[in-house]
This record gives structure tokens, sequence and C-alpha cells, in this order.
């Protein structure tokens, strides 16, 4: 797992790097659809795999694959979260995952 947190060196957001980290699945990721089926279930059912993901991997940030979606990752290190909300800017949240997250975190998700 890759943390921006105790690394030598510094950091900028306007810095391009490429970063290749290989993150593990979830439970009930299949092939060609990956993990889209979970996505399609109640929002409920949604956060309980959420929850269930947790419990299984900890902090470690693990790999979600849904057809038609760019790749993403599901992440529960508060370290990595913090880094990703202090640099909103160049990780966009969509439609799709904004009303589906509007419940777990609402408007203070979304600036």
């Amino acid at each position: 797992m890759a943390s921006h947190s105790g690394e030598s060196g510094s950091w900028h957001p306007s810095t391009r790097a490429t970063l290749t980290i290989t993150c593990r699945n979830p439970p009930n990721t299949l092939p060609l659809v990956g993990n889209g089926i979970q996505f399609l279930q109640d929002r409920w059912k949604l956060f309980a795999w959420f929850d269930k993901c947790q419990q299984l991997f900890g902090y470690e940030t693990v790999a979600l694959t849904v057809p038609t979606l760019p790749p993403g990752v599901l992440i529960h290190d508060p370290g990595n979260l913090e880094f990703v909300f202090k640099h909103e800017g160049i990780f966009t949240k969509g439609a799709f995952v904004k009303g589906r997250t509007w419940d777990l975190f609402g408007l203070c998700g979304y600036r």
C-alpha cells in the first residue's frame, strides 16, 4: 500500500508522475462485470459491502472495477483519505458516485 506520509522527497499536485500499485480485488469481483453488480444493489447493501471490505482488508486500498466506468479504489486508510480530500481537484466525482454516496457524506463531501 502506498502512503504519502513519511515518504522521503516531496510531492506536489502539479507534479506529473506515474505510480503503478497493484491493489487486491474485493470479494465478489467477477470476470467482465467486476464489482458492477454490487453497485446496482440497494445503497444499504452497497454500504454493508464496503464495511465487509474494510473488515477483510483493514486499511489496505482495494481495486474497484465497474464496466463503463474508469477504474476506482476503495480507500479506508485515514491518511490516504486525508490526502485525497486535500487534493480533491485531481479526484473528480461524477454524478453516479455523488448520487450513490449522498446518504453517506451528504453535502459536506461535495464542494
